[in-house]
């Protein structure tokens, strides 16, 4: 559990905001540049590899959310770095419904890696 509590609490912040200054920047997707996009994909995949070395539990709690975003940066930054002229996401409803819910995940990450640990 403090593996977990410890990149949860880094992960799940950082999550929050992403998702939270991707909406409110989404125009910035509107040029694609393929050597950031690539750039970014690799900084993604790193992520989501280390996320994975020090976390990989399939168990029915709020920890397998640090497992599965492990996996979602890990594949999403592949998809950049192997698809870099790809168009990115672009503003509809799709997009949101998909940002809504690792905006929830991230948040309940983050509550639950802040939350104090019971006294058993």
């Amino acid at each position: 559990m403090k593996v977990s509590k410890n990149i949860g609490g880094v992960l799940g912040p950082t999550m929050v905001v992403m998702n939270i200054t991707e909406v409110i920047n989404f125009g910035i997707w509107e040029v694609n540049n393929p050597a950031l996009t690539y750039l970014n994909g690799m900084i993604i995949f790193a992520a989501g590899i280390a996320i994975l070395r020090a976390h990989h539990q399939w168990s029915r709690d709020w920890t397998l959310l640090v497992t599965l975003y492990g996996w979602i940066l890990t594949l999403g930054g592949l998809f950049r770095m192997a698809m870099p002229r790809a168009n990115q996401l672009e503003p509809s409803v799709g997009a949101y419904v998909v940002i809504a819910l690792l905006l929830s995940g991230a948040s309940i990450m983050t509550f639950k890696s802040y939350q104090p640990d019971r006294a058993e």
